[in-house]
């Protein structure tokens, strides 16, 4: 199973029965490493939508009560399977990464820390469900990376910002949905 990526590389590949198993792994240990209950460790993006492409690096959503007073010992218990929190910014969301090795150059998984059950983890699941749910929306998604990757060279964040108005669009039919 091919899972990992260098710095700001971006490359989709074929998605692999074998991601799955590898989220199942990994929940079982943050779950006995920081005391959470499995419903609070979910497998999101590409990686978690069969039959679309995707960046060879297991997401995962972890639910915390808030994200103002996470206790120190959850970042230590992260520490200790391998996840370390990086210096990346985003609204409502802190962000851990799992590496190949010490060197920090190849991430293999990432944790994205959000309130459970808050917007971002509605949105996060909302955006993995329509995706399962439609063979159009997969397409759609997978040719929106690709052409961004057939036109630019590394930058995750571009590649990001490429993605976001697709993404919202279909959190918000998502939403409008329920």
């Amino acid at each position: 199973m091919e899972l990992g990526l260098k710095g700001d590389e971006i490359r989709v590949v074929p998605h692999e029965a074998g991601w799955h198993k590898a989220f199942v792994a990994v929940q079982q240990q943050i779950e006995q490493a920081t005391g959470l209950a499995a419903n609070r460790i979910v497998h999101i993006g590409s990686t978690a939508v069969e039959a679309i492409e995707a960046k060879p690096i297991i997401d995962i959503m972890v639910g915390v009560d808030t994200l103002e007073d996470v206790p120190t010992s959850f970042f230590d218990a992260c520490k200790a399977i391998g996840f370390y929190r990086l210096r990346v910014v985003r609204e409502n969301e802190m962000i851990l990464a799992r590496f190949v090795d010490t060197t920090f150059a190849v991430k293999t998984y990432i944790i994205h820390l959000v309130a459970y059950e808050g917007e971002k983890w509605q949105d996060f699941t909302i955006f993995r469900d329509e995706l399962r749910a439609s063979e159009t929306l997969r397409a759609e998604y997978e040719a929106l990376k690709k052409a961004y990757i057939a036109k630019f060279d590394g930058n995750i964040v571009g590649y990001t910002e490429h993605k976001e108005a697709f993404v919202k669009r279909v959190v918000q039919e998502g939403k409008d949905k329920l």
